[in-house]
């Protein structure tokens, strides 16, 4: 076969992360027995630190899900970095779409088993995650926020998260959530992931036909926008009766979240006002956090089901052996009776050009 020099780039390039998946642990035990099924968080780099920063504000221990994202403190910025947990779960730390399909893939050949749950944690916006597609991406000027997002200090990726979110911006983006046509820059949406899959030939093999898939990020699932990445994602990932789970609402996952994802949303003026005042301050989820709801979309390889969980208290970040029940849907009429509409008085909102990323001090614009 005859390589050309762009192709014989990539090849190394895969080569090399292949290898370092294999070599780069940075913390926990072997790979448990195949009888388990193979969990895999992947996290985005700078939202690993969070957690490192907030671990040692407030311990996780053991028993909380939110252990496995925490970057060691040895762990440098050259990622992937996978980290293999005391459970028998593994960590990917990433910084693109191209370098996690590559570490999921060489986890999966090394445990010798296909993988059943991935969770992947990250900021995000209806319909997509803010990380970069591939390395050439991550090192463009579209990337420069992010750049600086991921590169960052534990304390400025810690205090950027607890950023109250104003009316006028939660506003802003459940507008954005019903035209499934928004792109932002440097995030990673259904075109970006079906490029990535498409390149990677060899992903399928490593992950079982009933994948569980959840997205743990803020409002990727809410609108038009979210229930066509999130059936895209259903299509492209699951092959027998698996599913994809975002969430509706902005999520929360700090310290005081022991149980999983919970979820916080705009209900009145009175409760915006409350909540953003003590969050900053107080830095514990748990203050205002509320029943929330979550999109699921079901696979079967050939056809996917959509449709929303409501009465959620958490999103799960281990193996479901139940599935909520649903109401199909994604219609305004459906996010009307979950108090997601436009709140009255604002009108209808232009469809930003720009827009400040949810848990971020980032403004992200408009491809």
């Amino acid at each position: 076969m005859t390589f050309t020099t762009k192709q014989a780039t990539r090849a190394l390039l895969v080569a090399a992360i292949a290898f370092a998946v294999q070599i780069t642990v940075i913390a926990g035990q072997a790979f448990a027995g195949a009888a388990q099924p193979l969990v895999i968080h992947a996290s985005e780099l700078g939202v690993g630190k969070f957690h490192r920063k907030d671990n040692k504000a407030h311990n996780y221990g053991a028993n909380n899900a939110w252990t496995p994202y925490i970057l060691a403190d040895n762990a440098s910025d050259q990622t992937p970095l996978v980290q293999k947990n005391t459970d028998g779960s593994v960590t990917i730390f990433f910084s693109n779409l191209d370098e996690l399909l590559t570490a999921v893939t060489g986890v999966a050949k090394e445990a010798g088993r296909q993988v059943s749950v991935l969770n992947v944690h990250g900021h995000g916006l209806p319909g997509g995650m803010w990380y970069p597609k591939d390395a050439e991406t991550q090192a463009s000027g579209e990337c420069a926020d992010w750049r600086g997002a991921a590169n960052s200090t534990d304390e400025v990726n810690y205090g950027k998260y607890y950023e109250p979110v104003p009316k006028y911006e939660i506003m802003m983006i459940r507008q954005m959530a019903e035209n499934s046509g928004s792109s932002f820059q440097c995030t990673s949406g259904l075109e970006e992931w079906r490029n990535a899959v498409a390149a990677h030939t060899d992903l399928k093999q490593a992950l079982s036909p009933d994948l569980q898939v959840h997205v743990l990020s803020c409002v990727v699932g809410l609108g038009n926008a979210g229930d066509v990445y999130t059936k895209g994602i259903a299509n492209l990932l699951v092959t027998g009766g698996g599913h994809v789970t975002t969430s509706i609402n902005f999520g929360l996952g700090d310290w005081s979240m022991p149980e999983g994802m919970g979820f916080w949303d705009y209900q009145n003026d009175e409760q915006l006002d409350r909540d953003n005042g003590v969050y900053p301050a107080n830095k514990r989820d748990a203050d205002i956090a509320q029943i929330g709801s979550v999109r699921v979309a079901v696979g079967n390889g050939t056809d996917q089901k959509s449709g929303i969980a409501v009465n959620q208290k958490f999103l799960p970040l281990g193996y479901e052996t139940t599935m909520p029940a649903l109401k199909v849907g994604h219609s305004s009429s459906v996010l009307q009776s979950l108090g997601l509409q436009q709140a009255e008085g604002m009108g209808v909102l232009a469809l930003p050009t720009t827009m400040r990323l949810p848990g971020t001090r980032f403004t992200i614009r408009a491809r």
